[in-house]
């Protein structure tokens, strides 16, 4: 089992060499977190990746909504450094259940955590009186968990279930517990958005491969249909995969403005994304 830990701000390539990431920000506020990174962290998930974002800064900093938080955090709106002590986990829920983790004593003031309205298929981990203060999705082959109160206040030395150790660890588990459609859908093929775009000259492709996929090829056609480069064409084993496209094809020539596609296929199956080179 594999995992990103990293000081720096992680580029797609990096995100999309682990099976999962754990991505915290500590009291920094939502320049930790900028429109690059969200872009990279929906490429990654669109791979099939799994995340763990804690920051309490995040939403509070933010001027204006993004698609990372309406349609893969789905997140309806926010309030503002509303507080609260002790974050309290949902009863059922498969990571929070019985938790009661206090954040007093810890490095940065709770009173920052941010309180947060959800809607489907997000659903509510944690609570504090001033609101809902963690989320967990499952959707698109990946799965998120996001805390708007800062991880690193969560105490070490509380016993169980009540400590960090217990949260990281109920976490990982449920990003690995997959059964039934649920594996199916996590292991089926998947191309994600190429980010950036539109793009000049180089963009990056996220991928899922399936299990028992054989032969996958990843290729880029013009408006006509024609292959114009082709990216991956080999056994790739399962999981998520990434692969860069410099706006040239197969002959090293620089392609002119315009729309291409990715092609994505194996198994007889096949996926295709819109790409737009601007120059």
């Amino acid at each position: 089992m594999t995992m990103a830990v990293q000081r720096t701000r992680p580029d797609l390539t990096e995100l999309a060499s682990y099976w999962t990431v754990l991505w915290t920000s500590a009291n920094a506020d939502g320049s930790g977190i900028d429109v690059d990174d969200e872009n990279n962290m929906m490429a990654y998930l669109d791979g099939g990746g799994n995340l763990m974002l804690a920051s309490m800064g995040y939403l509070s900093s933010r001027v204006d909504i993004s698609a990372f938080i309406t349609d893969y955090l789905h997140i309806d709106s926010w309030a503002n450094d509303n507080g609260g002590f002790v974050m309290t986990g949902v009863g059922g829920d498969a990571i929070s259940d019985g938790m009661s983790l206090m954040l007093l004593g810890g490095p940065f003031p709770p009173t920052n955590s941010d309180g947060i309205t959800v809607s489907s298929p997000a659903e509510v981990m944690f609570t504090a009186p001033p609101g809902n203060k963690g989320l967990s999705v499952a959707e698109g082959g990946h799965k998120i968990v996001f805390m708007s109160f800062p991880f690193e206040d969560v105490k070490t030395t509380e016993a169980d279930p009540d400590n960090q150790r217990t949260l990281v660890a109920r976490i990982l588990s449920w990003f690995e517990l997959t059964s039934g459609v649920e594996d199916a859908e996590i292991h089926r093929l998947a191309l994600g958005q190429n980010s950036p775009n539109p793009f000049n000259p180089v963009t990056k492709v996220a991928f899922t491969v399936p299990e028992g996929a054989g032969r996958v090829t990843l290729t880029v056609h013009n408006v006509s249909g024609q292959v114009v480069r082709t990216l991956v064409d080999e056994e790739l084993p399962a999981g998520p995969a990434l692969a860069v496209w410099d706006g040239a094809d197969d002959s090293g020539r620089n392609l002119a403005s315009g729309i291409y596609f990715a092609r994505l296929a194996a198994n007889e199956e096949s996926a295709f994304r819109k790409m737009t080179l601007l120059k």
